[in-house]
């Protein structure tokens, strides 16, 4: 059985990039909207950076260090 989902919300959605920079340009010049700013984790050895929309946020992750996305 699915449960009933209308009042329930999204926290956030994350997304893992090559460059924060780059991928920022169409959340912030094509739909207008501002990130929170770049923050380095350095637990994760990862930058992210969050974009609020309403209640939820899209949280781009770039990982650093040597692995492939």
């Amino acid at each position: 059985m699915i449960n009933n989902v209308s009042n329930k919300k999204i926290n956030h959605i994350a997304i893992i990039v090559k460059s924060l920079e780059k991928e920022l340009i169409p959340f912030e010049k094509g739909l207008g909207l501002k990130s929170t700013g770049i923050e380095f984790v350095e637990s994760y050895n990862v930058r992210i950076a969050f974009i609020p929309i309403g209640d939820t946020q899209i949280e781009l992750i770039q990982p650093l260090g040597k692995r492939e996305i």
